[in-house]
């Protein structure tokens, strides 16, 4: 089984990802995570985005994967914004400002009929909750080791307003569905752009979600750290290389359970934040990190029940 190329630590308030060709092995406070991105034709860099961030304590794990409609200067022009709104809401457990604000800025940078799917998600590492909004993605699977099986991730709808699912680019000012479900000990999620589905239904007429989910359920899962490699290895005996035809990206995240604030991250968030802000001041590629001014979020810096508060 070949070893993954690269194995780095995302530390806090330190943001990681691109469009270039990767495939890698990060490790964050709260959450682990392997990233196999592959443009297609042999290219560097393609049109599927991704990033992740960890807030100034490492309890919040954002991920963003994005696929845009053509390549070139939008997607470059995407990626500079998506990632200058990354360092802005890098400390927020809420994500409804953070996608508003990407699809606004999309919608002002894109030209006619082009647009960019994408799934948003946020981790919070004290009580396991995973916080994801769909614009217009594949849905991700998630494994729950329970009843050790795949599944669609199933969505607990936050509120009752009227909210969409539309790509990035289409309406501005769109309000994005904010989903809720809690991730148990040994639980995996996959996040993937079309291209893998796309893929699989080259050689049959079903579903593409559910020839992954099939192909999923033959592999073990008793070792997150082999599950993409094991992944792309079946992925190679059962397609050509000329069954991909678009830009690849999968991404798989496994929960640290029953994680606990230490005391080191504690003491030194006030100094991490400091540090953040003081480099978006200097570095224009950055936006200055905002404060949610939440019980939960700054409470919880200083005592695990807050970070333990149930939400309304």
């Amino acid at each position: 089984m070949p070893a993954h190329e690269n194995q780095q630590q995302l530390a806090c308030m330190q943001l990681w990802g691109g469009n270039q060709r990767s495939r890698e092995s990060i490790s964050l406070e709260g959450i682990d995570a392997w990233v196999y991105c592959n443009p297609y034709d042999g290219s560097d860099q393609g049109g599927d985005i991704h990033y992740m961030t960890s807030c100034a304590t490492g309890r919040i794990t954002r991920i963003v994967i994005a696929d845009i409609s053509g390549h070139g200067e939008l997607v470059a022009d995407f990626a500079v914004i998506l990632k200058q709104l990354m360092h802005r809401y890098i400390n927020y457990i809420s994500q409804e400002k953070f996608a508003r604000e990407i699809n606004n800025h999309f919608c002002k940078i894109s030209k006619k009929g082009q647009f960019a799917t994408a799934i948003i998600m946020t981790h919070f590492a004290p009580t396991g909750e995973l916080t994801f909004c769909n614009a217009g993605h594949p849905s991700p699977l998630v494994y729950r080791n329970n009843s050790k099986s795949w599944h669609k991730l199933e969505q607990e709808i936050l509120d009752d307003q009227d909210h969409t699912n539309v790509p990035f680019g289409i309406v501005e000012n769109t309000e994005y569905k904010q989903n809720r479900v809690v991730l148990g000990e040994g639980d995996i999620v996959i996040l993937f752009t079309d291209a893998l589905m796309e893929a699989l239904m080259s050689s049959s007429e079903d579903d593409g979600l559910e020839l992954l989910q099939k192909m999923l359920d033959r592999i073990s899962v008793t070792d997150p750290n082999i599950l993409l490699e094991s992944i792309i290895d079946s992925l190679k005996k059962v397609l050509d290389e000329d069954k991909f035809t678009d830009d690849m990206t999968i991404l798989v995240l496994s929960p640290k359970y029953l994680y606990k604030l230490a005391l080191k991250n504690r003491l030194k968030a006030p100094v991490v934040l400091a540090t953040g802000m003081f480099r978006a001041l200097v570095n224009k590629d950055r936006k200055l990190p905002k404060l949610e001014l939440d019980l939960q979020n700054l409470g919880g810096l200083f005592l695990d029940r807050f970070n333990r508060k149930k939400k309304p």
